[in-house]
């Protein structure tokens, strides 16, 4: 069986890492989106799929999302990239908008989501689900509700960072 920490436990060992170890959540950030990226480069090359729709929120997981954007765009110089931003920008993380700034530097096409309208995905894709992680402590309500529906409603290939938007991170 494989053993899986808590959102708790994950938290504590990501703030050890920062104060212990002096490692940055910067570089935990682009750690946990390189690793996310070559997942997603071996279901890209497995399926054969040429778009790939990377949905984030504001907070850390949603930088990791934006960190998987640059890594594809680096392996994969034709390959569709949409990244929707799901939440207000002037909320984001540093970490988060210092690697949404990186993005204005590549072809990666990146809407603003002010309603679940805004969010299209075409059948047979990959959704990279890098929304909420393990730091939710709610239910998902309102416009984050519904983009995580019409995720959970696609007919694509999604590859969630931490843990499935929207699913509590330690019960399930």
């Amino acid at each position: 069986m494989i053993e899986l920490l808590s959102a708790e436990t994950m938290q504590k060992v990501e703030k050890e890492c920062c104060e212990r170890w002096g490692i940055t959540t910067r570089l935990l950030m682009e750690n946990a989106g390189g690793r996310v990226a070559e997942e997603a480069a071996r279901v890209i090359e497995s399926l054969g799929l040429r778009t790939v729709f990377i949905v984030c929120g504001v907070g850390n997981n949603g930088g990791d999302g934006l960190v998987v954007a640059r890594h594809l765009r680096g392996r994969f110089p034709s390959l569709k990239i949409t990244v929707y931003l799901v939440g207000e920008r002037e909320k984001m993380t540093p970490d988060t908008a210092a690697n949404y700034a990186l993005l204005r530097y590549l072809d990666v096409e990146v809407k603003e989501v002010t309603s679940p309208g805004v969010v299209e995905f075409e059948a047979h894709s990959l959704i990279i689900d890098a929304l909420f992680g393990t730091g939710l402590k709610r239910g998902p309500e309102g416009l984050f509700a519904e983009v995580i529906e019409k995720m959970n409603h696609s007919l694509c290939f999604v590859l969630s960072v931490d843990v499935p938007s929207g699913v509590d991170a330690t019960r399930g």
